[in-house]
């Protein structure tokens, strides 16, 4: 049946009356800003230096696991940028600063920064002195190279800001053209940050929780359920929760099964009508964030939500609304001259 146009306004206005009622706030998992990547991500790479934008291993093998990347003794996990950064003053130093990673023996790894000194020219490698995060965070720490850089000699320690000097100073196209770790160990990386990009190599979570919840439920036990993994087994994982919009406070700390996988209940005695987000974090840099809203309650006596009466009387109103503009073109019709 075609509706005619009052008749067509009225039916899209009630039933977007209806709908309003009937869909419940949306919940999600995020890891806002972070790229997982597993084994079948990272190219081979047969020379230590041959230019493949992305991910590439030189020098060993890897395999993925719940743990992260299990690189060989002596492997290289390298990440090449798409075009070289162009030397020039804090380049390095800022690189260093958005940079980092965590494995399993973190102060066995070294850093290294890929550069060359012309364009075109071959790649060649600056390595840490000294193995461990601080050749990220210590602006004292020294790098050398096995080639001269402008007036920096071979195998000469200097700090990342007195390579960067070096590096601008070069008359030809010089620049920095990725990152890479080694360690003479077998080493698991859990995740590796490069240039601000956060990259994790524990495996990508999957996880069960609510999107909604009413809110006499959510003030009682068991409340929220939430059940996710991803994270090292073992591992400690903190639990944050936010209330309507505030600010998080530290509520639970628990600690990741053998599979990487926790499983955790929370509920509010306080809570009222609106939004909450509970956060897992752990020593991977990737925290779980889970978004859901408590609506209104459901009632004592009858044990429905609240909005099946409002629901009702969506229904009754959009029925009423039709049945009105129905007799109203009747009595249009029954007064017009025949």
């Amino acid at each position: 049946m075609k509706l005619s146009r009052p008749l067509a306004v009225v039916s899209a206005l009630a039933l977007a009356a209806v709908s309003s009622l009937v869909l419940g706030g949306a919940a999600t998992a995020a890891t806002p800003g972070v790229t997982y990547v597993t084994v079948a991500d990272i190219g081979v790479s047969a020379v230590p230096v041959d230019g493949t934008p992305g991910w590439t291993l030189y020098a060993g093998t890897a395999t993925s696991g719940l743990t992260g990347l299990a690189a060989t003794a002596g492997a290289h996990p390298r990440y090449t940028f798409a075009s070289p950064m162009a030397a020039g003053s804090g380049v390095l130093t800022g690189l260093a600063a958005s940079s980092g990673f965590t494995s399993d023996f973190p102060n066995s790894v070294f850093a290294e920064f890929d550069y060359i000194q012309a364009a075109a020219a071959t790649w060649q490698i600056l390595f840490a002195d000294v193995p461990g995060p601080t050749a990220f965070t210590n602006p004292a720490a020294t790098f050398q190279s096995n080639f001269a850089v402008g007036p920096i000699p071979a195998h000469t320690s200097g700090t990342l800001a007195q390579f960067d000097a070096a590096l601008a100073s070069l008359p030809t196209a010089a620049g920095v053209t990725g990152m890479e770790f080694f360690d003479a160990t077998a080493s698991i990386y859990s995740s590796a940050k490069i240039n601000g990009t956060q990259f994790i190599f524990t495996p990508q979570p999957t996880f069960t929780a609510p999107t909604t919840i009413a809110v006499n439920d959510y003030q009682t036990s068991p409340g929220v359920h939430i059940v996710t993994n991803g994270f090292v087994p073992g591992s400690g994982v903190d639990v944050g929760y936010s209330k309507l919009g505030g600010s998080f406070s530290l509520i639970a700390t628990l600690t990741a099964d053998s599979t990487g996988a926790i499983n955790f209940s929370h509920w509010d005695p306080t809570a009222v009508v609106g939004a909450y987000t509970l956060e897992f974090s752990s020593s991977v840099p990737n925290p779980q964030t889970f978004d859901f809203t408590a609506t209104a309650p459901v009632l004592a006596a009858t044990g429905v939500s609240a909005t099946i009466p409002l629901l009702t009387a969506s229904v009754l109103l959009f029925a009423g609304l039709v049945l009105a503009v129905i007799a109203i073109r009747r009595r249009s019709r029954a007064s017009s001259p025949s």
